[in-house]
């Protein structure tokens, strides 16, 4: 009886001892939740170093420590990478978020209420949307002639790198940095003007029209865009390109000096537009945002 004894606690001993070395490994848990079950040999400033458990005569492993949670020790104990609160580059704890949405902030002292969404494509290309509404506004210069209407743009950005080779350098976030954008835009709204005419009675009356206005751009734009805070972006940009213009009278085919000087609209709302004799069109802005995932 005591031997029988003696070989159960023998073999019970050599189990638990086998499921202890079996057992006995580090894991490494990234960011993604993905697991490596490993032997780590070394913690750097910028990489992991580690050997594959069940391949001890691999070469040793590298990986970069941005992309480590936490390791889990053989021991018991863990490792967690803390990001630091104060490091330039924060942007990358919020990669996961590829969206914004926008609003341009200064839009309502030009005649309109501006809006934006952006998506990230891949690494270095987004798709950009906006749209505006055509009336709202909170000065009295742009509220004249009670204009009303609407514009949309879009195109897609393509974000400079950098013109030399760094090992290691990274874009911090796919939708942070400079930019260059090609952009289509198109605009249409209404405003009234006063015009004056010979009356058959004699003299000039003064009557008034509404005027519809349709506007086509090709706009090339070159901004930069930063990450505030990890959750808020900040967009500025300037444009220029070419433009066209075209009219439609309610009340009669009269040509109507719009701007004082010639047949045109100079501000189209979506742009300023330099007249027939000089298509250019110009645009600028600061587009503040939200990241959404």
């Amino acid at each position: 009886m005591k031997t029988r004894l003696l070989r159960f606690c023998m073999f019970a001993f050599f189990s638990l001892a086998c499921i202890s070395v079996a057992s006995a490994q580090d894991v490494i848990i990234k960011k993604d939740k993905t697991r490596i079950e490993c032997k780590v040999l070394e913690i750097g400033l910028d990489a992991i170093r580690y050997l594959p458990y069940d391949e001890p005569d691999a070469p040793v492993i590298n990986i970069a420590i941005e992309e480590v949670w936490k390791i889990k020790f053989e021991k018991g104990t863990e490792w967690v990478n803390t990001p630091d609160p104060y490091e330039v580059s924060s942007a990358v704890e919020v990669r996961d978020h590829k969206r914004a949405i926008k609003y341009e902030f200064f839009s309502p002292l030009f005649g309109k209420l501006a809006f934006g969404y952006e998506q990230m494509i891949k690494v270095g290309m987004n798709m950009e949307f906006k749209a505006g509404i055509i009336g709202p506004s909170i000065g009295n210069t742009t509220s004249q002639g009670n204009p009303g209407g609407v514009f949309v743009k879009g195109g897609v950005k393509f974000l400079f790198g950098s013109e030399f080779t760094t090992r290691g350098v990274k874009y911090a976030h796919g939708l942070a940095g400079k930019y260059f954008k090609p952009e289509i835009i198109f605009s249409t709204f209404e405003k009234n003007y006063s015009f004056s005419s010979f009356s058959p009675s004699g003299g000039y009356v003064t009557s008034m029209d509404r005027v519809n206005t349709t506007n086509y751009g090709i706009n090339l734009v070159f901004g930069k865009q930063s990450i505030v805070g990890n959750i808020v972006t900040l967009d500025w940009y300037i444009g220029a390109g070419y433009g066209w213009q075209s009219f439609g009278h309610h009340n009669t085919p009269a040509v109507i000096q719009i701007d004082g000087e010639g047949n045109f609209e100079s501000n189209c709302y979506s742009h300023l537009y330099g007249g027939p004799e000089f298509p250019m069109i110009f645009s600028a802005g600061l587009a503040i945002g939200i990241l959404a995932k």
